[in-house]
């Protein structure tokens, strides 16, 4: 059966004051995650290299003193498994 790890990059786009900020999360099947920030162009780009898939995408605005736009995309990619090599 194949096994799948998970990550989620957020990209927040806000106004000059605010301006854009990324977030990447890594989920490790014991619970445990790992934060990374940087531009999305370049985490995507790395992302594609590393043999993450995108899964899906969501948008949304953030009403209130900000309204801050936030754009999270889902990756997966498959665990390999060496126990049986």
């Amino acid at each position: 059966m194949q096994k799948w790890e998970y990550l989620e990059l957020e990209v927040e786009i806000g106004g000059p004051i605010t301006k854009t900020s990324e977030h990447l999360w890594w989920f490790k099947p014991d619970g445990k995650h790992f934060e990374n920030h940087g531009t999305h162009g370049v985490l995507m780009a790395k992302l594609g290299l590393e043999g993450w898939e995108l899964v899906t995408g969501s948008a949304r605005i953030l009403t209130g003193l900000t309204s801050n736009h936030k754009i999270n995309y889902i990756f997966k990619r498959p665990i390999i498994d060496n126990t049986n090599a």
